[in-house]
């Protein structure tokens, strides 16, 4: 769980943290291009002679950018839950004060603590969202890189058929 002093620093560095996100989703993007200039021959070559296409690489294609995509979706989720659990205890203790006393001291202190939390998850979502889809595409950006084996002869077209 995270304490005030580093929901404070987070908002604090947002702007960095912004300017991060920014570089990585350049890198990213640069890698993907890189990712999909040396899979593409692959998706051809698989499309003329499934037989001897790369499958283990045509199945890559596909799980990584689910299971990245799915890594992303629940970071996302979590950050809604915390919003939502942190939303809904402020309008338990603001209830209170609309049929109430006014409240003390804590309870504006919890609140705002809440809020808080609230502002520097969204300062650092973007980025964490991000980390696993620009992570995949960062390793196999250096996989497929020119000059590189990703899957030995299957690479080349030498696999046997399946049977």
């Amino acid at each position: 769980m995270r304490d005030t002093t580093s929901d404070l620093a987070a908002l604090w560095l947002w702007p960095w943290e912004a300017l991060r996100t920014i570089a990585a989703t350049a890198e990213m993007l640069q890698d993907a291009q890189a990712v999909i200039g040396a899979r593409s021959p692959m998706i051809l070559a698989a499309l003329r002679n499934p037989w001897t296409a790369n499958h283990s690489e045509l199945h890559l294609m596909v799980s990584e950018k689910s299971d990245a995509f799915g890594k992303s979706a629940r970071t996302l989720s979590k950050a809604a839950s915390s919003v939502e659990g942190a939303v809904r205890a402020n309008a338990r203790d603001l209830g209170k004060a609309a049929s109430g006393p006014v409240p003390d001291l804590m309870t504006w202190w919890r609140i705002g603590e809440r809020n808080l939390r609230i502002a520097a998850l969204f300062a650092g979502l973007p980025s964490a969202a991000l980390a696993p889809i620009s992570a995949g595409a960062s390793a196999n950006a250096k996989r497929l890189k020119p000059g590189r084996d990703p899957a030995g002869a299957r690479a080349r077209g030498k696999s046997r058929p399946p049977g």
